[in-house]
């Protein structure tokens, strides 16, 4: 059994404690965090990261060069819609849209300027994606693969999200990695893009399996809103060490019969930085968080887990592919 983490990072402009993007941008967490920070600790474990780039970094020339200087990375790319062409919004307004708000052709424009700004900036094509506010569509996947790209990571099984005038509901997705439906990007399908998905775990999800007749779809929805049963994140902002450990030993324990096991811990960037953001408000939590990852890290290592970038992912599953 092999066992392998991929560490994806959302990277985008700061923000204010209310996800409002500031007046003029700024991006301390790129130029600064990054570097100083973060990569000193992915360096120090052996630890290789996925940055997700969001158009507004993209466009940043400051950021773009601490970015392109960085060491044993991935960069992919991520779509915070306000910030590219069809409809980009002002400076300044909130960070409300995700991409299945959208018509497909204003998607699909967003998306195709996208991945070329990336190209322009940096080089080569990305092949990796997060949605923004993990707002796919059931356009989404086809609309990647047709870019080129091989890997997107913006299921997070187990839950919904309710925004106004829009759902999306996770609840049912795989949480391993799979290759795409067409159809429905909740299952296997045939195509060539391979979802990883965050790592989450849920006692209910983990004892049953998701199709078992013996827990029907009522009791997992009562199950889900009790504090015990309520899924846990591979994220340091959501977890601390402990909870992280557990996720960890319960996700691999539920996949023992798997050749491959992959775990896939996010955050975001600004995560690091005080007062830019809702979690990490002040310079002691942030500490806690940097200390609980490393301690995670650790831990991983103790358990043979292979650090990789979400898109050297794909290849381990490529064989599976059934056309």
């Amino acid at each position: 059994m092999n066992i392998y983490c991929a560490v994806s990072i959302d990277t985008e402009c700061d923000q204010g404690v209310q996800w409002r993007t500031l007046s003029p941008m700024k991006f301390t967490s790129v130029t600064d965090v990054i570097p100083n920070v973060l990569q000193k600790i992915f360096l120090k474990h052996g630890v290789m990261s996925t940055y997700l780039l969001s158009p507004e970094v993209l466009e940043n020339p400051a950021c773009v060069d601490v970015l392109k200087s960085l060491p044993h990375v991935e960069l992919g790319s991520h779509l915070h819609g306000e910030f590219v062409e069809p409809l980009r919004k002002p400076v300044g307004a909130s960070i409300s849209d995700f991409q299945a708000m959208y018509p497909p052709e204003i998607e699909a424009a967003k998306m195709a300027n996208l991945t070329r700004l990336f190209e322009e900036k940096m080089g080569f094509k990305p092949t990796s994606f997060r949605a923004g506010r993990w707002g796919i569509s059931p356009h989404s996947f086809k609309i990647l693969e047709d870019l080129g790209y091989l890997v997107d990571s913006s299921v997070t099984p187990y839950f919904t999200w309710k925004f106004p005038n829009h759902i999306l509901d996770y609840k049912t997705a795989l949480d391993v990695p799979y290759f795409t439906s067409a159809e429905n990007l909740l299952v296997q399908g045939k195509m060539r893009l391979l979802q990883v998905p965050v790592t989450i775990v849920s006692h209910y999800g983990h004892m049953f399996n998701k199709s078992s007749p013996y827990l029907p779809g009522f009791a997992k929805e009562i199950l889900i809103k009790i504090p015990l049963w309520r899924p846990m994140w591979l994220r340091p902002t959501y977890s601390d060490f402990n909870q992280m450990k557990h996720v960890i030993d319960t996700y691999i324990s539920s996949h023992s019969d798997e050749q491959d096991i992959v775990l896939n811990m996010m955050f975001h960037s600004v995560e690091i930085l005080p007062e830019e953001n809702p979690y990490n408000f002040d310079q002691k939590r942030i500490g806690l968080f940097l200390n609980n990852m490393e301690k995670t890290f650790e831990y991983m290592h103790k358990r043979g887990v292979k650090f990789l970038g979400l898109s050297d992912i794909h290849p381990i599953f490529e064989n599976r592919l059934v056309l």
